[in-house]
Formats: C-alpha cells, structure tokens, sequence
C-alpha cells in the first residue's frame, strides 16, 4: 500500500511541476510582448503634444515657451531667439512640428521631442547681414 502512496504522490508532484513549468512559460513569453507595449506607451507619453507662447520679450529676443508632454507633463523653457539652430519652414511643415510665432513676427518650431529650432523663411535670409556686411 504504501509504494502505491509514493508513486500517486510522484505523480501528482511531477504533473504539478509540468503545470508550473508550463505556466512560466507561457507568462515569460507574454511579458515581452507587455513590456513592448509598456515602452511604446512610454515613447508616445514622451512625445510633444502643444506648445504655447508663455512671454516675448522683444528687446532681448527671450520667448518664454510652455510645452505640453503626454501624462499630463509640463515644462516651461527659455530661448534666446539668435541662439537657437535654424530650420527652413519648408521643412518644419515636412516634418509636422508645432510651432510658436513671437510679437514680432519670428518663428520657433519644435519637434516631437521638444528641441526649439528658429524658422528662417525666404523673407527672413533677406533681413539677416551677410558676412561681408557685418
């Protein structure tokens, strides 16, 4: 009688092992597939969604600038407008940037990520001194 204990008991531990077994196996395979869905949730949060002209102050050319992330985050930053890299407009709207217009009339594209970037326009090349007029 005994033996027949042991091997019942071998063999409901061994089918018990299989189960766990199986059942790590199939949520190891899933939890790849969340954390791919986790980090691309992550990338979109990341991702800029508006932007608004905060101030302008046209004498030094700061533009004050809140942007607006995914999760419902906020950052304020300053840009001193000569400081900043140029982008032609032609690309901004090729890449779909949000952009930001000043008091006076300039330009300050951002991208998703929220890097500012100054828009230089054919009416603004013609504004700007050339080297030998500087």
């Amino acid at each position: 009688m005994r033996k027949k204990d042991k091997r019942s008991r071998l063999t409901v531990a061994g089918i018990s092992l299989m189960i766990i077994a199986f059942l790590v196996i199939c949520l190891s395979s899933r939890s790849g597939k969340s954390t791919e869905s986790i980090n691309r949730l992550l990338i979109e949060s990341c991702q800029l969604q508006r932007v608004e002209n905060a101030s302008f102050n046209p004498e030094a050319e700061v533009i004050v600038v809140l942007k607006y992330f995914g999760n419902n985050y906020m950052e304020r930053s300053r840009y001193h407008l000569p400081l900043l890299p140029t982008i032609s407009a032609a690309l901004v709207q090729q890449r779909q940037m949000l952009s930001v217009t000043t008091a006076t009339g300039k330009q300050v594209a951002f991208d998703k990520v929220g890097n500012a970037y100054g828009v230089v326009t054919a009416e603004t090349v013609a504004d700007t001194p050339g080297p030998s007029e500087r």
